[in-house]
């Protein structure tokens, strides 16, 4: 079977569409047959989402990799991306990873994989939550228990769920590499001091190319919030997160928790003003 007859059965087990050229290097007395081959992976489920070109020298006799190189990666994924590749690259590492081009490649469809996750909640929360206006609506419904919606609405509530899952191509572009979402919580009253809750979403890598990905929370306050809170709410804001996540809670409804109760405690604080 010919090397082109293979590559559709290699990429059953791989997010990318695969291009590759192969060039003989000038032999040189008493060095071994040499190959370089140029590599370009591309995302196969949405064109122009992510794109990287690698290229390699292999020794044609055992076909082990010599040199390997990273000429091109996606500009979203370099700040994630680029420092594990360049560990594998360089040889900086342990024996199985260096030069692999298996775990390379591994990594980086794993990097797709969760920064589409990422981008996908990025765009969600930002039609639940993009506006002060919207943080307010949430954090209503949310109080008085109309998060969940009458059985005769349940029909309607699942298609306008299922609409905000699809993120069209240039939505995911826009979000793909982005690694923290604010978002801003106002003040109870006209014209009131607005807080921020911003979510970090990082992915970094394990030695096998593995995604790991890293979820907190950070709060932005005026000082006067603080100084006002005497429960110490504020201050248990990312544990709480964390603690919801851990134990179950949708991303997205732990972030609109957050976000009500950032808006709660705001509201109380000026009743007592």
């Amino acid at each position: 079977m010919t090397a082109e007859e293979e590559r559709p059965y290699l990429e059953l087990f791989s997010p990318f569409s695969v291009e590759s050229t192969v060039a003989v290097l000038p032999t040189k007395a008493g060095r071994p047959l040499r190959q370089r081959r140029v590599v370009t992976l591309r995302y196969r489920d949405a064109p122009g989402l992510f794109t990287a070109s690698l290229e390699m020298t292999v020794n044609a006799m055992n076909l082990s990799i010599t040199d390997l190189t990273v000429t091109s990666l996606e500009p979203s994924a370099r700040f994630e991306l680029q420092p594990f590749l360049d560990k594998i690259c360089s040889g900086n590492c342990n024996r199985t990873m260096q030069r692999n081009v298996g775990i390379l490649s591994w990594a980086m469809a794993e990097w797709c994989r969760v920064a589409l996750q990422r981008a996908r909640l990025w765009s969600r929360l930002e039609l639940k939550l993009g506006s002060p206006d919207k943080v307010l609506k949430s954090a209503a419904h949310m109080r008085e228990g109309q998060q969940r919606q009458q059985p005769e609405d349940e029909a309607q509530d699942q298609t306008s769920v299922k609409a905000e899952d699809r993120c069209d191509v240039a939505d995911l572009i826009r979000y793909l590499g982005q690694q923290a979402l604010d978002i801003r919580v106002p003040g109870g009253r006209v014209g009131g001091d607005e807080c921020s809750l911003r979510l970090e979403w990082k992915i970094d890598f394990d030695w096998t190319g593995e995604a790991q990905s890293k979820v907190t929370t950070l709060v932005g306050v005026p000082g006067k919030w603080r100084v006002a809170d005497g429960r110490g709410v504020l201050a248990k804001v990312p544990k709480l997160f964390k603690d919801l996540v851990d134990g179950g809670q949708d991303v997205d409804e732990a972030v609109g928790i957050m976000a009500a109760l950032l808006a709660g405690t705001q509201g109380s604080d000026d009743d007592r003003t």
